[in-house]
Parts: structure tokens; sequence; C-alpha cells
């Protein structure tokens, strides 16, 4: 049996969906407000998985059949990654029954720019990955900046007052 797109990315969401409902209360679960703050989770966790298949390992090469599998799932991971990014982005990941603090506090306009940043820093990576105009050489330059992007995507998890405490199961997960 070899894994793919599926086999990675479904298993993710329902983990990350599953791991957020466990730390907020039961009575908030049907809101746009854990949809966002799921989905934010998701995209965290799916650009995670795409930053282990972008290494290179041989045995996880070996486990999807082939270095154009591991590429061709760590593309759709982007994908849904700036789909749940999206989501994120649309609603308001909180409501008043929530405990929440940041993990990493920032001030205020730091922590605004960079949820913003982390965003585009997103959306601008997949679209340069899907872009099939420019060179290899020109979309080369730009992916290699996916890592410290991925950072501020960190940063954002970190620094926003949330219901995900790092001794959480998703806080873990997230880890």
């Amino acid at each position: 049996m070899q894994l793919g797109s599926r086999s990675l990315i479904i298993p993710a969401v329902l983990a990350s969906f599953a791991l957020t409902a466990s730390v907020v209360p039961m009575s908030t679960w049907p809101t746009t407000a854990l949809l966002s703050l799921g989905s934010g989770v998701c995209a965290l966790s799916l650009m995670a998985l795409a930053a282990v298949l972008g290494a290179r390992w041989k045995s996880i090469e070996s486990l999807f059949g082939g270095l154009d599998r591991v590429y061709e799932t760590h593309k759709w991971l982007g994908v849904w990654a700036l789909v749940f990014a999206s989501v994120h982005l649309v609603f308001k990941a909180g409501v008043q029954e929530w405990q929440t603090a940041a993990i990493l506090p920032l001030p205020g306009p730091w922590t605004r720019l960079v949820r913003q940043l982390s965003f585009v820093a997103l959306m601008l990576i997949v679209l340069l990955a899907l872009n099939r105009k420019i060179s290899y050489r020109t979309w080369r330059c730009w992916h290699k900046l996916s890592g410290p992007l991925f950072l501020i995507v960190v940063a954002h998890w970190l620094s926003f007052k949330s219901p995900i405490a790092l001794a959480s199961p998703p806080g873990i997960w997230l880890a």
C-alpha cells in the first residue's frame, strides 16, 4: 500500500478539527468560530506536512512510491492549506465563552501584522507554485521562502489569543 494525497490530508484535517474541538466548550461547537479555529489548525498542520515532504527523505519517498508522488502530495497539501487558511481568515476564531491566552504575547499592531503576513505569505507561495508560466529557476527562488514564511504562520499561532494552550492536545499536535 502506498500513501497519497488523500491518505495524508483527510486524517490531518479530521485530527485537527477533533483536537481543536476538544479544548472548547461543546456549546460552541456549532459556530463559525470553531470552523475558523479548526481551519487555522488544519492550515498549519497541512503546511507542516508539506514541509516534511519537501525535505525529500528517502524513507518518506518509499512510502509514497516515488518522488513524483511526493511532489503531487506536497502540492495538494499546499492547496488545501490555502483553502483552510482562507476559511480561517473569513470567520472570527473566537467567542466569549472560550478561555483564551497568547502563548507568546506580542503588542497589538505586531500581532495584526503577523496575522496578515501569514495569510499573504501562504497565498503567494501556493499561487507561485501553481503558476506554470514562470521558469523553474524563478519559481525555485520564490519557493525557498516557504520556510521563513512558514515561521510567520507559526508566529501567528503563538501570538494570538486562543483557547489552544501549548500543553493541550491541539497545542501538542501543532508543536
